[in-house]
């Protein structure tokens, strides 16, 4: 089975830890609940600020019009009446499909004021605006046609797309929508139609020509809509906010989702979340023991383990470790001088332990991938071969391809433009213990033949927003989170989103995959569609 190594050095879909304590006889809606983050959430914002830190908070105050229901993994109504079904048609020779949807009668915002469409529609304005910090949700909005608000109820509207696109249904309600009234008071998206924000050059000009609409779309990318004004339709909301000390949720009275005692995503918990952000879990542990926390998250699974084999701290905490849609991998950067060889890059994944990783590293709470499909997906493609730890096979790969140690310093080296360079790559981590620790297990393994790794170290935020952007770096431990939808794979592996505003990092061109990845986006049903997954997955 052949793969053109374009990241897959080691893929590691891993879980996620957390500690609750025992809850005894009291009632949980009696309860303060004590939790600990390892970050401040800086944006509570869901389509601008989409941390996995800021998640655990938002979760509470912003709502879709549709989720997942936890328990049947199915599309589950939350501010809708009803997920809508589907209805195709062709127009000029293309299929085309729309969505008659409308929200609950009672569903209001913060203040009492009901939601209506008219919210929703300008929630998809703003994210399309190309000027707003709001990518990851706008490539799957992209194709939305037209939204028609029904003139006779304010609450009933039609979302059309411009083709089938195959997330359509997805995109169009697991969207959280914002108050109109609150988030654009001044009405600057009132008077603008889908069309003209659709026109990347048209409304960054009508945007640069005004002043007050320029000012509006940095207050939209900025903090003022992210921390000084929050306000959404979830059961709780911010009580305080303290930064890099702790943030709290309190719930709201008389809140309208009561009325759906069912609706696992309209319902109150405890009286007070108190979320203590806490960056060393050395500190976090001690707190834990102490007592002083209830819930700890994201903890290293050396400390899980210890923890949950403690018999005498067991009996006090609850341990959870559900797998996660999410995997660990080292991106190479497949625009480097030397990176940029894919013998190379063939040569790296033979230089990882990934078994021992697993077992010693992560004191096998993780699982190995072979692909980039979560191996929970039914279209996973389990005849794919992982490569083997190999450095001898490293070694031969690299003489082939020119790489050997022509001046006996121990160093391979290679004739590159009329230069012979050392094979030396910059390997950029953050503090995180598990991506350090597979750095200096590579960097280890590299050196035994002759491969020179240096590992510099990072913010992370520096590396997401500076390095990865502008390809200034060899190697780098990254993690990639999916949804429970089918994946589309666009944003991360098309040649077309390999530029500095978009999501593939690795700057990774295929012919092949690119057809093969917008021939998933349009086909028409999960047969075809999942066959078409398996072949991508041997291409990459």
């Amino acid at each position: 089975m052949r793969s053109r190594f374009s990241i897959l050095i080691v893929l590691l879909s891993i879980f996620s830890f957390s500690s609750c304590k025992q809850d005894g006889t009291s009632s949980v809606k009696d309860e303060v609940i004590d939790i600990a983050i390892p970050s401040d959430p800086q944006r509570i914002n869901p389509v601008i600020g989409r941390s996995a830190v800021a998640r655990l908070v938002h979760q509470y105050i912003f709502l879709n019009c549709a989720d997942y229901h936890p328990e049947t993994l199915k599309l589950y109504p939350i501010l809708l009446k009803d997920v809508p079904e589907p209805e195709y048609f062709d127009e000029g020779g293309i299929r085309k499909v729309r969505f008659n949807m409308e929200f609950k009668e009672d569903a209001v915002w913060d203040d009492g004021t009901p939601i209506i469409a008219e919210d929703y529609y300008f929630t998809i304005k703003k994210i399309m605006h190309p000027m707003v910090n709001a990518l990851a949700f706008r490539s799957y909005i992209e194709d939305i046609e037209s939204i028609n608000i029904d003139p006779e109820n304010k609450r009933k509207f039609t979302v059309t797309f411009a083709d089938d696109y195959m997330l359509s249904l997805e995109s169009a309600v697991t969207i959280p929508i914002y108050p109109r009234h609150i988030y654009d008071p001044s009405g600057h998206f009132s008077s603008l139609r889908l069309g003209d924000i659709k026109n990347k050059e048209q409304i960054e000009r009508i945007t640069e020509a005004d002043t007050a609409f320029t000012n509006y779309i940095e207050d939209i990318n900025g903090l003022k809509f992210s921390k000084e004004i929050i306000s959404n339709n979830g059961p709780y909301i911010i009580d305080s906010w303290t930064t890099d000390q702790n943030l709290v949720l309190t719930p709201k009275e008389n809140y309208w989702g009561s009325n759906y005692p069912d609706n696992p995503y309209l319902q109150h918990g405890p009286e007070k979340m108190i979320f203590y952000i806490i960056p060393d879990q050395t500190t976090a542990l001690s707190q834990l023991k102490e007592g002083s926390l209830d819930v700890l998250n994201y903890l290293t699974s050396k400390n899980f383990v210890e923890l949950r084999d403690n018999e005498a701290f067991s009996n006090d905490f609850q341990f959870y470790s559900p797998t996660m849609r999410r995997y660990y991998y080292l991106a190479m950067n497949n625009s480097d001088p030397i990176l940029s060889d894919v013998e190379v890059r063939r040569a790296m994944s033979h230089l990882l332990e990934v078994d021992k990783i697993i077992n010693n590293i992560d004191y096998g709470m993780g699982k190995r991938m072979k692909s980039i499909v979560h191996p929970d997906r039914p279209y996973y493609n389990v005849d794919l071969e992982a490569p083997e730890y190999d450095p001898e096979k490293a070694k031969t790969i690299l003489a082939a391809a020119g790489w050997t140690d022509s001046d006996q310093d121990g160093d391979l080296d290679k004739d590159l433009n009329g230069s012979t360079i050392d094979l030396e790559i910059d390997m950029y981590v953050s503090s995180g213990q598990l991506g350090r620790q597979v750095a200096l297990m590579l960097q280890q393994n590299a050196e035994e033949i002759g491969v020179r790794i240096n590992i510099l170290t990072k913010e992370f935020r520096t590396i997401l927003t500076e390095h990865l952007p502008k390809r200034d770096y060899g190697i780098t431990p990254l993690v990639s989170n999916q949804d429970l939808n089918d994946d589309d794979f666009y944003n991360n592996w098309h040649s077309d989103s390999d530029n500095p505003s978009s999501s593939n990092h690795i700057s990774y061109r295929d012919e092949e995959a690119d057809k093969l990845i917008i021939a998933i986006r349009d086909a028409v049903n999960s047969e075809e569609r999942y066959e078409l997954y398996r072949k991508l997955q041997e291409v990459v």
